[in-house]
């Protein structure tokens, strides 16, 4: 009997703490409320795969880029993808 007794406790331990883990579902379209200076806002889209793409715009201005994010310890750590510069973009020339 102690031996049905111990493996049901366990089992029911087992299956509780099982049914604690979860992994959370954050995907979706986070944003500004409120445009900084007045002009720009950024947006971040965290998909389902764990890619992310970051919008910066406003005024005169747009960026966006891609990358990667993981949840650890309750935070979202992002990871860009290294940015491919447009060949129509010139940059200005360095003072001397």
């Amino acid at each position: 009997m102690t031996k049905l007794r111990t493996s049901l406790l366990f089992c029911c331990i087992l299956l509780g703490l099982i049914s604690c883990v979860s992994k959370k579902n954050i995907a979706g379209k986070y944003g500004t409320n409120f445009a900084s200076m007045g002009f720009f806002g950024i947006t971040i889209k965290l998909k389902q795969d764990s890619t992310l793409e970051y919008t910066f715009g406003g005024d005169m201005i747009h960026h966006h880029v891609t990358g990667r994010y993981k949840i650890y310890n309750h935070k979202v750590y992002m990871v860009f993808d290294k940015e491919i510069l447009d060949s129509n973009f010139s940059p200005a020339p360095v003072p001397a």
